[in-house]
């Protein structure tokens, strides 16, 4: 009987014994599942890190002894492709508690621009901004960008995610006189004008408000009240000379009549009738005129013999023929504009070639002698015997 007493006690003891054990070991348990689901930290454990870790939108926190982010994610076998994106980069160190680390598995994207040729990548960015970006396309704040998957990958030719860019149109909006370079989605003159809350009526904007838009359009808007209007006007031509020695001096011939030019000028009117030019747009441009211009001597000009020596030595004291050293004198004999007046129908004599200047010389001394160069005639000892 005092065997079974004792039996009895010991199992009772055993019992209670049980009862607190377990109780101990649950609550172990569940401050290790609250370290987990709300980030604490294990008291004693100064190396072993709550980390955040978040791949593709879903997240979960974990106890780590890791050091960095790339050991952590081999300990987890989380392999990446190159084109995969990790904050902080793998190399990171693990620093605390509460840190969070952010895993983008790249996917396949095409990337349809408008008229363009549709770009197929993998990428690892979710933004439409930052996939166009990444794809090196520039997208602007005007365009919109639509997010679609392709319903038929193989049929379409489309592969994974597909991106579609709406580009905005460019547009030149002279408002008032002054000149923006825009971009919009509106589909009219008129639409335009509300997208920028533009007071106008209809003779102050060009082209009319129901005109369709398209790509690298001008549209003027100026005040309510004045009126805009075009004009076809004319551009003058060039006329570029060339020096020809079938040609005697002062003569000329048209080579290439070339063509005068046409622009179309638009005008701000006011209710005073004045005008404002706000731009200028060249519908043809002009082709210039080509003219010949004589630099053949006359026959009756006597360059050779002594003649041709006298003017040699006067042009060794007067100058050289492309003389233009800002004293009024021009050329080998230094006329002035006055004296030259034109002769062969160039400006001065510096722009006339040498037989131009020469046959202006010999004709000045049949006239005068040398009396036009008294420096230079008594300098180089030149005598009046050659008219």
């Amino acid at each position: 009987m005092k065997n079974k007493r004792n039996n009895k006690n010991t199992n009772v003891l055993s019992h209670r014994l049980i009862i607190p054990v377990a109780t101990t070991f649950l609550l172990v348990v569940m401050s290790f599942v609250g370290f987990i689901f709300f980030g604490g930290s294990l008291s004693g454990a100064d190396d072993v890190h709550a980390v955040r870790i978040t791949i593709d939108g879903s997240t979960k926190t974990i106890p780590t002894r890791a050091k960095s982010v790339g050991e952590l994610l081999e300990s987890m076998n989380i392999n990446l492709r190159e084109e995969d994106v990790v904050e902080p980069a793998r190399d990171a160190p693990i620093t605390g508690d509460k840190f969070s680390i952010n895993v983008y598995y790249s996917r396949p994207v095409t990337i349809i621009d408008d008229n363009n040729k549709p770009i197929t990548a993998r990428l690892a960015e979710r933004r439409p901004e930052e996939i166009a970006k990444r794809a090196g396309l520039k997208v602007y704040p005007e365009d919109k960008i639509d997010v679609a998957t392709s319903n038929d990958p193989l049929g379409s030719g489309i592969v994974g995610e597909k991106i579609v860019i709406d580009r905005a149109l460019p547009i030149k909006l002279s408002l008032y006189g002054v000149i923006y370079d825009i971009r919009t989605q509106a589909n009219t003159v008129a639409d335009l004008a509300r997208e920028r809350k533009i007071n106008y009526d209809n003779s102050s904007i060009l082209p009319k408000p129901e005109a369709k838009l398209k790509a690298n359009d001008v549209v003027f808007i100026t005040e309510p009240g004045k009126q805009i209007t075009t004009t076809e006007e004319a551009i003058a031509q060039k006329i570029e000379y060339v020096d020809s020695t079938d040609l005697p001096i002062g003569s000329s011939k048209v080579r290439e009549e070339g063509a005068v030019g046409k622009k179309v000028v638009i005008y701000e009117v006011s209710q005073n009738g004045s005008k404002k030019a706000l731009q200028e747009i060249i519908v043809l441009q002009p082709v210039r005129k080509l003219v010949a211009r004589g630099a053949k001597a006359n026959q009756d000009a006597k360059f050779d013999g002594d003649f041709a020596s006298a003017l040699s030595r006067l042009r060794s004291c007067e100058g050289s023929y492309t003389s233009a050293t800002g004293n009024g004198y021009y050329g080998a004999y230094q006329f002035d504009v006055g004296t030259w007046n034109n002769y062969g129908g160039y400006l001065n004599a510096a722009q006339a070639p040498p037989s131009v200047q020469d046959q202006k010389a010999w004709e000045t001394y049949k006239r005068r002698g040398w009396q036009p160069w008294p420096t230079c005639k008594n300098k180089m000892g030149l005598q009046d015997i050659y008219r």
